[in-house]
């Protein structure tokens, strides 16, 4: 379209330059014309700038509206994301709490945890071995 209108304002001066040499006038009479026509292709050209303009920050306000609502959509996404992320990694050691406090009362109650407490504690790394590890 703006390919378009280039080509008319273009073909619009060198018709209204064509006719004003080609008719009969004077020099002073011609410049005047020239003066004339001059003047209403700038004001035109103007005009067809102002409203291209307005097309074009119309066009950028809606791009930019378009952005921030897929902006917003993509950060209520990563929110819930990290919600959920959350929410398992929560739940993950609340598991690992409560098999920690299993292994616990298990280890106390087991007469073999006196016996691999005193192991650990016998070969100076000072920790203890969970239960489990060496079950078959």
């Amino acid at each position: 379209m703006a390919n378009a209108m280039k080509g008319l304002l273009i073909g619009g001066a060198i018709g209204a330059v064509t006719a004003l040499l080609v008719t009969p006038k004077n020099g002073k009479e011609m410049r005047e014309s020239l003066k004339m026509k001059s003047s209403e292709l700038t004001a035109s050209a103007r005009e067809r700038a102002s409203l291209m303009a307005a097309q074009a920050a119309d066009k950028a306000a809606a791009a930019r509206e378009r952005v921030n609502e897929f902006g917003k959509v993509a950060a209520e996404k990563v929110a819930t994301a990290a919600e959920s992320t959350a929410g398992v990694f929560q739940n993950m050691k609340n598991d690992a709490q409560a098999d920690q406090e299993n292994n616990k009362q298990t280890l106390g109650s087991s007469p073999s945890a006196s016996s691999s407490t005193s192991t650990g504690s016998s070969t100076g790394t000072g920790t203890a071995t969970p239960s489990h590890a060496y079950q078959s």
